[in-house]
């Protein structure tokens, strides 16, 4: 997983949804103390989320300490025209959540916290499905497991550009030299004869089994 970077919420328009509010009882010498925790999601529909909890004796007390939590737990996800980058199945303890980017028009297809999480994100076009635990705690860790994990395209696509130009560089680097063998070669042909024809005709199938290499790994699809 790739290491989460703190992001200040300081300038984003973060907007909270409240996802559950559990009464606690805790057991101590001399009778009951009961508090109450709370569970909310933060975002700012423009691929900026995070999540917080928050115990206290009072339900205000707990949303508000549950938001600021969740404003110090912001994460940045890449989206593609509304929509994730790519597949990926988020997992956190018994929790497993499926998140597919779909097309325009399907709408967020999730229900419970991961459509918080989603809306919250700014996700207009997605499928996702639970397939582990329900806890609303899993869900959710499960679902921003996930999203660390989305790879920006961008950044994947100047990867890519950097291994393809290096292949073709190398690949013209090689005609250069070839050229600069068969000049010479060339020039000196006739005194040459066929021992000079054959040394030069098994440098050139050298090379051309190197191309054929090459062609046939991929190396030169520019994608």
């Amino acid at each position: 997983m790739k290491s989460k970077q703190k992001i200040s919420p300081g300038g984003l328009l973060l907007k909270d949804q409240l996802i559950s509010i559990n009464r606690v009882t805790k057991v101590v010498k001399g009778g009951k103390n009961m508090s109450f925790a709370a569970l909310v999601v933060v975002g700012d529909e423009s691929g900026h989320v995070g999540f917080g909890t928050g115990k206290a004796k009072e339900v205000p007390n707990a949303i508000k300490k549950a938001i600021e939590a969740a404003k110090n737990n912001l994460i940045r996800v890449p989206l593609i025209d509304g929509t994730l980058p790519h597949e990926m199945i988020g997992e956190y303890g018994a929790g497993r959540v499926l998140l597919k980017p779909a097309a325009e028009g399907t709408g967020v297809i999730a229900g419970g916290a991961v459509r918080a999480i989603l809306q919250s994100l700014g996700v207009h076009n997605v499928r996702t499905k639970i397939l582990g635990s329900n806890n609303p705690h899993n869900v959710i860790r499960a679902t921003f497991n996930g999203l660390l994990r989305m790879k920006d395209p961008i950044e994947v696509a100047e990867g890519k550009f950097a291994i393809k130009f290096s292949t073709i560089a190398i690949f013209f680097i090689l005609i250069d030299i070839e050229l600069l063998f068969i000049w010479p070669w060339a020039m000196l042909y006739r005194s040459l004869g066929w021992f000079g024809f054959a040394e030069m005709m098994v440098f050139l199938g050298i090379l051309m089994l190197g191309f054929l290499y090459i062609w046939g790994k991929g190396g030169l699809e520019w994608e």
